[in-house]
């Protein structure tokens, strides 16, 4: 247990905004070993800077300014934001790897510490998993867990890590009644990890949709399957021209007519944005364009299983 609560302290922090405070924590992708710091997206909306306070174990603490605020993603269907840190050496804390296998189930115990509202320190809290639950924020439709602990207000992006000391999810909401807490679990942002792994040179934004496709997910899968083995990037570009031609950018490979089911709807929606044609992504279960007009990946539908 207290090397799990080492492991806490020393990669959350407070994160206090000119809107208000809440927590986040560093992250470490485990193929490029750059760091993030990640939190819910509504405690940095509408933010430009922010300023970062970590505490030691022995009670001490330093701060870090980041001004700007540079946000790589905010993706408010699972309201989780990955920020870029790489300008920053947080030399006390230590960032966690998040590729975890390891099974969290219904009455397994977990723990998570934050900064709640009225709190200067940071917090440790221990629980159990009471419940799963499908998310009725969340478009996506990604399961939510609900921790059976003391949340208070402020702990909004706090870790979730289970007994033997891997991330299993990241708080977002608090019950109105006492002692319920719920998060996301990490198959809800390990993808955007991945994602800004290989943005985080320059600044970017993922804003958000309304918009949803229904697609069968096992065809949604073996398409990301081509695409991932037809494609010389990390995360594939897809492209289309005015004739609705659609191919993987880089190798030009034609996409096979058995996905044009499945791809038909979402150009649909990719040219309604930009009639010209270019570049889009299907990644986890989200499509987006880039827009270089202002540098900012706009969110253009979710998926949904019918």
């Amino acid at each position: 247990m207290k090397s799990v609560i080492k492991k806490i302290l020393r990669c959350i922090c407070k994160i206090s905004t000119p809107s208000g405070n809440g927590t986040g924590f560093l992250i470490q992708s485990t193929s490029s070993r750059r760091q993030y710091l990640v939190t819910n997206c509504h405690v940095i909306e509408n933010d430009d800077t922010a300023e970062l306070t970590f505490y030691d174990l022995n009670g001490n603490y330093e701060t870090h300014e980041l001004d700007p605020l540079k946000v790589l993603i905010c993706d408010y269907s699972r309201d989780i934001a990955i920020i870029d840190i790489n300008d920053f050496r947080f030399f006390s804390h230590q960032a966690i790897e998040y590729k975890s296998f390891h099974k969290f189930e219904v009455g397994d115990h977990f723990y998570s510490g934050g900064f709640p509202i009225d709190s200067e320190s940071p917090r440790v809290v221990e629980g159990i998993l009471s419940g799963v639950q499908l998310s009725s924020i969340n478009s996506v439709g990604h399961d939510v867990h609900i921790l059976d602990a003391t949340i208070h207000y402020g702990q909004s992006g706090s870790p979730v890590f289970d007994s033997k000391g891997y991330l299993k999810s990241i708080i977002y909401a608090k019950s109105p009644h006492h002692g319920i807490g719920y998060s996301f679990p990490l198959e809800c942002f390990s993808d955007m990890v991945d994602f800004a792994n290989s943005l985080s040179k320059k600044l970017y934004a993922w804003d958000s949709c309304s918009e949803t496709i229904e697609v069968d997910v096992e065809v949604l899968a073996q398409f990301q399957d081509w695409c991932a083995k037809n494609a010389l990037t990390p995360v594939p570009r897809l492209a289309c021209n005015s004739d609705r031609d659609s191919f993987v950018s880089g190798s030009r490979r034609a996409i096979p007519n058995e996905f044009k089911e499945l791809i038909n709807p979402i150009l649909d929606i990719y040219l309604d944005a930009r009639p010209s044609g270019g570049r889009f992504y299907v990644t986890g279960q989200s499509v987006f364009s880039f827009c270089p007009d202002n540098e900012r990946y706009k969110l253009l539908a979710t998926i949904e299983n019918y």
